[in-house]
């Protein structure tokens, strides 16, 4: 019975006490987490607007307006109202100023040695597989119209838009984060003052019972 009590005392009771009181170190750590994760989740991040996530560099419509219109000096751009914008390929076919070389017909069958795709006045079709390269080429050519017309600014405003996208879904995704924590914080808290409740009782009789037994020795 002596080494049965000595147990009790020494051991048993001292490292009980011992292994609840870090247990109700671990709950009120727990409890602490809880409260940060769910005061965390109650701040919500709002999208900036572009001008202010991209400041100084921000591109705006009146910034490309006036780029198109520098360029509509030299090669032909449509207007509409105070905004250039680059011709459709019908337009481009119709205009005088192409911006880039364009060979009619005639000249483009007689450069590579093919038949003559349409009539001079372009109403009757000649040879259909000769036209049909010959449509090829004048949409080549209004390719390289289009990229002499391309803004620059315009390509910026691009990245930009891309890069602002991207940015967004960032910040639903901690958003969606903080609505987990906010969900999971209750369960934590919970957890920690069920824990911190236990410890502390468990502690009590621990005290108890070591208090009861030096009266009784």
């Amino acid at each position: 019975m002596g080494i049965v009590n000595s147990f009790e005392q020494k051991i048993f009771f001292n490292w009980s006490r011992h292994l609840w009181n870090f247990l109700g170190v671990s709950g009120f750590i727990a409890f602490s987490t809880g409260v940060i994760l769910f005061l965390n989740s109650t701040v919500i991040e709002s999208y900036k607007s572009k001008k202010d996530y991209f400041g100084k560099d921000f591109v705006t419509e009146s910034m490309i307006s006036k780029e198109l219109e520098e360029m509509s000096k030299s090669i032909s751009l449509l207007r509409d109202k105070d905004k250039f914008t680059a011709l459709t390929y019908q337009e481009w076919l119709e205009t005088e100023d192409k911006g880039v070389e364009l060979l009619t017909s005639r000249e483009w069958a007689e450069k590579n040695n093919e038949p003559y795709p349409i009539s001079k006045d372009g109403r009757e079709l000649l040879d259909g597989r000769s036209f049909a390269r010959y449509e090829k080429y004048r949409k080549q050519q209004f390719i390289e119209y289009r990229n002499l017309t391309a803004s620059q600014l315009a390509k910026k405003r691009n990245l930009q838009n891309k890069k602002y996208e991207d940015y967004k879904k960032e910040v639903d995704n901690r958003n969606s984060i903080k609505y987990g924590q906010r969900f999971v914080s209750p369960f934590v808290i919970g957890y920690g003052l069920v824990v911190v409740a236990s410890s502390s009782i468990s502690s009590a009789l621990l005290s108890i019972e070591r208090n009861t037994r030096k009266k009784e020795d």
